[in-house]
């Protein structure tokens, strides 16, 4: 029911990544994220996103690998309160070859995350409301062609 200025729409989006492979058992990717945006919406329309973050990776066998990746994402729109988020991952995988992009990759991980008070409510409102940490477990496959 809220009306959007298509007019008023635009996004900036600077993305810079760094990929080390194979130092020894060791390859690490790094990225930076930053975005503008406006989505045409009445009120609190600007968006701005700010993203850090780092997945070493360390070669256990010819099949078989374990991956960490930690990150911090910060976030602001309009007048409404801003905040951060930092989460950390740890991702045993298997992978057809000893490369960091190789795929399909099949992973478990476990995260866990951190919010800012003014994300309280906002993220995993269905679990718990008032929380500002959690975890989430799973599996899954990653593949491209």
């Amino acid at each position: 029911g809220e009306h959007v200025d298509i007019d008023d729409l635009w996004q900036f989006r600077v993305v810079n990544d760094l990929l080390i492979e194979q130092r020894g058992p060791w390859s690490l990717q790094g990225v930076v994220v930053y975005q503008e945006l406006d989505n045409g919406a009445a009120s609190n329309s600007r968006i701005r996103w700010v993203s850090v973050g780092a997945r070493p990776v360390r070669q256990l066998g010819r099949f078989f690998s374990m991956a960490v990746e930690a990150g911090w994402d910060h976030t602001k729109q309009g007048d409404l309160p801003g905040g951060s988020l930092f989460k950390l991952t740890a991702a045993p995988q298997i992978t057809p070859a000893m490369k960091f992009l190789s795929r399909p990759s099949l992973r478990a991980f476990a995260t866990w995350a951190h919010w800012s008070d003014a994300f309280r409510g906002q993220i995993a409102a269905a679990t718990d409301p008032n929380a500002v940490r959690g975890t989430a477990v799973g599996v899954q496959m990653e593949t491209w062609w």
